[in-house]
């Protein structure tokens, strides 16, 4: 085992100074001892650190999934070289699913993905999700994280790929990757909190609930299914999805105050457990289903992505109740509604309904391609850019559909503004993005459930809290960590050089030693032939 040092790069010719000056003093002992600690000696130099995030590890019927290894402290290797018993990385760029299973296959020890840093504005890129996700639908046992790209860390890729390709550098290292974290812990009785509450007037509250008024439920969720959760924050569909039922609570809570005739109540809930087959409202649905609430719902309409695109797909379950009258007409208003602002959609039936128990129809509405051709012309496509100008236009097609649905309107009335309100809709967006949405951080104290509360307080009736625990899967503990790379140089590798450069040094004082003596022994002769010079004077004077 080495001795390690971390020093500046100046303070490396002290090292070398003291050592020749203890060669050329001669002191033999000293000389030899600080010979045999430099060939143990391995340099360490360059120590950067960088914010990683690990991969998901969790549990489901009692087996293992993903990773549960946080902490490690292994040898880098580029993807494509000698990974036996290193650190595997790879970048953006090079991640496909054949790669993962080639590092996997080559015995790495670990795994880091880097991506670049303009990703951080959109979040991960579908492709990364399909490339890794092989990884968490079985049990793997070597730490996977995943971090932004800098200046240094790109040279490092640049060198290990060198390395790998067995390419000469003028300077040859290795690096260390080094994780130091707790090991993840697995979470019990995960609960998780889903919010509602009505848009009913209070001057009409009694009436509405003696003539059993009935009730449209419009459905968003703001939670994020990510296979690395403490990575993925910003406005993708989630956010969206949250935002916009949000922004249509305090528009359509403001027209209650001027409209008196109400065909609709409104029954707005948010739910933690949207990626999951909207367990939460499943489960509030089951506890409530003899209530009259759940009797005077007639329609459902779930908001999902409506932020990328200006196509809209209409998905509609339970289609075999559409004969109705009143089911004819809410088809009327949405067609007419989304010609009125130029927005193309298209109507899917499906036959597996997402709200378990409501046997009503059911629109989920979300947004897409045309078609696959514009989707493959398209150079914007993303599935996590937010495009503004699309999605206050889908925000403002839903308000006014249902404002349509809910009020009785004269032809000369102007349903809603054509204008968004922005400062509203931004900070929606702001609390929704400043934190990962993932289960795990969707707590009692969160920011976002406690802002969501806050809303619906301020501009709805009769607000609820639906609390559940989440049953599908056990997730570990998940926390962002650093990983130190540092650039070691072994003495060994330079140990040819520097001995011969003692050698040299050696040689030219023991030469100067040499050549010396004569000389040294002329003077020696000199003097004692002037001292018997003089002593003979002395003689002959007296």
């Amino acid at each position: 085992m080495g001795i390690y040092v971390f020093y500046q790069k100046n303070n490396i010719l002290n090292l070398f100074k003291k050592l020749m000056l203890s060669l050329l003093l001669n002191r033999k002992s000293l000389s030899l001892l600080l010979i045999i600690a430099f060939s143990s000696l391995q340099i360490i130099l360059g120590l950067q650190e960088i914010e990683v995030y690990r991969i998901i590890g969790y549990e489901e019927q009692e087996n293992s999934y993903g990773s549960k290894v946080a902490s490690f402290n292994l040898m880098a290797s580029h993807f494509t070289g000698d990974l036996l018993r290193k650190l595997a990385v790879i970048h953006l760029n090079k991640l496909t699913e054949e790669n993962v299973q080639n590092v996997l296959n080559k015995k790495a020890a670990g795994l880091l993905i880097v991506i670049p840093q303009k990703e951080r504005q959109y979040n991960l890129q579908k492709e990364v999700m399909y490339a890794v996700s092989d990884l968490v639908s079985k049990a793997i046992y070597i730490p996977v994280y995943i971090c932004y790209e800098n200046a240094q860390l790109k040279e490092v890729i640049s060198n290990l790929e060198a390395d790998a390709q067995k390419k000469q550098r003028l300077e040859k290292e290795d690096y260390q990757f080094i994780v130091s974290t707790e090991e993840p812990k697995l979470i019990q009785n995960l609960q998780l909190y889903d919010y509602y509450g009505f848009l009913e007037k209070p001057a009409d509250l009694t009436a509405a609930r003696k003539s059993n008024i009935p009730t449209i439920l419009v459905v968003g969720n703001y939670d994020d299914y990510s296979i690395f959760p403490d990575l993925r924050k910003g406005e993708d569909e989630s956010a969206v999805s949250a935002a916009s039922v949000l922004y249509m609570i305090q528009h359509l809570s403001e027209m209650y105050k001027n409209y008196k005739k109400i065909k609709y109540n409104v029954l707005f809930y948010l739910t933690a457990s949207g990626q999951i087959s909207y367990q939460g409202i499943n489960n509030w649905i089951a506890k409530t289903k003899n209530s009259r609430v759940i009797g005077n719902i007639i329609y459902a309409f779930i908001i999902d992505s409506v932020g990328r695109f200006n196509t809209l797909f209409v998905q509609i379950y339970n289609s075999d109740v559409l004969s109705s009258d009143s089911s004819l007409d809410v088809l009327k208003t949405l067609n007419q509604t989304l010609t009125n602002y130029n927005i193309k959609y298209k109507l899917i039936s499906d036959s597996q309904n997402p709200l378990q128990g409501l046997k009503i129809p059911i629109f989920r509405i979300f947004d897409g391609y045309e078609d696959d051709i514009s989707k493959k012309n398209s150079a914007q496509f993303d599935l996590y850019k937010l495009n503004r100008p699309a999605y206050e236009q889908n925000i403002l097609f839903f308000t006014e559909f249902l404002a349509s649905m809910l009020y009785d309107f004269n032809k000369e009335d102007k349903i809603i503004e054509n204008e968004i309100n922005q400062a509203f809709l931004d900070s929606c967006l702001a609390f929704l993005t400043q934190q990962t949405r993932f289960y795990t951080q969707l707590t009692k104290d969160s920011p976002i459930n406690e802002n969501i509360n806050q809303i619906m307080e301020k501009y709805l009736k009769q607000v609820g809290k639906n609390v559940y625990q989440y049953s599908q899967q056990k997730f570990y503990s998940n926390k962002p960590a650093k990983l130190q790379i540092t650039k070691r140089l072994s003495a060994f590798v330079d140990l040819y050089i520097f001995a011969g450069v003692v050698g040299w040094l050696v040689i030219l004082y023991l030469s100067l030693i040499h050549i010396s003596e004569p000389t040294r022994l002329l003077s020696i002769s000199y003097a004692v032939f002037c001292l018997k010079k003089k002593k003979n004077y002395i003689f002959s004077t007296s």
